[in-house]
């Protein structure tokens, strides 16, 4: 009886919920524009292939968690004025997250979508002190001095994008607080494009708490690649501070 029961609860613990964590959603999010450079809020925005919907805020954005990914994911755009439709190509299984912006022309009804995605990775020397996943997280003390090298990539609807200006960029630990650019450059051309690589000091301190990878540079970036250090792990662990 005994073991009955245990293979009962095991059966029941392994379809319990408990967030979105491994129920493979995604975070849909971005902001709506107008050629005009005016915000749009009211605009419904549905994932057709799943149904999943929002509507923009009075700053025209929006965030939608959908199971959808793969070679095309759909999406309708509605609100009392228009109505379109556009398609975002090569999502990732794996990708938490996804931004994009939508300028939506209003005289003509056409929309243009910018879908940034950028990864990174860590390598020479400090591949051995980052774990280089979806957001790199630091595994091991860093030496003081030490030369880390970022591998960047920066895409848009699965293809390398050409001279997009990338940056390196840190903040101190306390909330709110500013970003502030270590490097900026901008990636290749022809073999090299959508490619660039980011040498900097690595330090350890609260002063450069967060490291993150954002492109493109200035206005509304599209792509956000962070960087998890101990510093940041320890430093809101024992504040019990959400950020």
């Amino acid at each position: 009886m005994k073991k009955y029961i245990l293979l009962l609860l095991i059966l029941l613990l392994s379809n319990c919920g408990g967030g979105t964590s491994g129920s493979g959603l995604h975070t849909y999010e971005g902001k709506i524009d107008s050629t005009e450079g005016n915000s749009l809020s009211g605009v419904n925005i549905t994932i057709e292939s799943t149904g999943d919907s929002t509507t923009t805020n009075d700053n025209g954005e929006f965030l939608i968690e959908s199971e959808a990914s793969g070679e095309e994911v759909p999406f309708l755009l509605k609100s009392p004025t228009f109505e379109n439709r556009f398609i975002l190509k090569d999502i990732p299984e794996d990708s938490s997250r996804i931004t994009f912006d939508i300028t939506v022309d209003t005289k003509s009804d056409t929309v243009q979508v910018n879908n940034v995605r950028v990864k990174a990775r860590f390598a020479g020397l400090c591949d051995y002190y980052f774990e280089n996943r979806e957001i790199i997280r630091q595994a091991n003390r860093v030496p003081i001095g030490t030369i880390c090298s970022l591998n960047v990539e920066v895409l848009g609807d699965g293809r390398r994008l050409s001279n997009v200006p990338v940056a390196l960029q840190y903040a101190s630990c306390k909330p709110r607080a500013e970003w502030k650019t270590i490097k900026a450059v901008n990636t290749g051309e022809l073999r090299h494009a959508g490619s660039v690589e980011i040498n900097f000091e690595y330090i350890d301190s609260e002063e450069y708490c967060r490291y993150r990878i954002v492109a493109p540079v200035g206005g509304h970036p599209q792509g956000i690649y962070p960087i998890d250090t101990f510093t940041e792990q320890e430093y809101f662990s024992s504040k019990k501070l959400k950020y």
